[in-house]
């Protein structure tokens, strides 16, 4: 999957795993198995397959967006990057197997 940031700032946090380990800490182990695991996957619906991942979709202030289990508290949180996303025939459910380049726009504990 392509992977793109939300902002430059967010980019050259992510840029390698020195610059993850200085930014996130003791997170740093988690991220890099999550980014492996979205870089190794085709398309969305692969995470699907990955239980330690929790990837899913989010709701409330976060509609559009998806998250991946980071942390027992953080999560990795992203949105498709072709917009509008793909749907499936109902027009309303988001088609996982089409999408196939994410966003990332922040790590967060949203509980």
């Amino acid at each position: 999957m392509f992977i793109e940031f939300d902002s430059k700032k967010l980019a050259k946090q992510f840029s390698d795993a020195k610059s993850i380990q200085k930014t996130f800490g003791d997170m740093s182990k988690g991220i890099l198995a999550r980014l492996a695991d979205l870089e190794a996957a085709e398309t969305l619906a692969d995470m699907r397959t990955l239980p330690a991942a929790h990837c899913h979709e989010l709701t409330g202030n976060y509609i559009g967006y998806f998250a991946v289990k980071i942390s027992p508290n953080y999560r990795l949180i992203f949105y498709p990057t072709q917009q509008p996303p793909p749907t499936l025939a109902d027009g309303k459910s988001l088609d996982w197997s089409q999408i196939d380049a994410i966003t990332i726009t922040e790590i967060t504990d949203y509980h």
